[in-house]
């Protein structure tokens, strides 16, 4: 159903304009990528893929808002223990994550 929403709302904002929408996927990409890479410097096993990343974070309400900074969003795991997969996610605000 998630990715389902998400894929609608992908290709409505592309059929809008589609040259903003290829630059915020490729944006957005980045961003997932970026993340991945700094689970696996940690030892932390990534199980989402880049649809799956979108959707949670669409999902959240805050997909504009995420960060490490003070007020920003994070993508957390419940006591920092599991891998980064679907169930075993929470949004908190960067300053709550310590």
């Amino acid at each position: 159903m998630v990715n389902r929403r998400f894929e609608r709302l992908i290709s409505d904002a592309a059929a809008l304009n589609p040259q903003r929408m290829i630059e915020a996927r490729r944006r957005l990409k980045r961003r997932f990528l970026t993340q991945r890479a700094n689970a696996k410097s940690r030892d932390i096993v990534w199980r989402l893929s880049f649809d799956q990343w979108c959707a949670w974070w669409i999902e959240t309400g805050h997909i504009d808002e995420r960060g490490r900074e003070r007020g920003q969003w994070v993508m957390a795991r419940p006591f920092d223990s599991g891998p980064y997969e679907i169930g075993n996610l929470v949004c908190l605000r960067a300053e709550n994550n310590v």
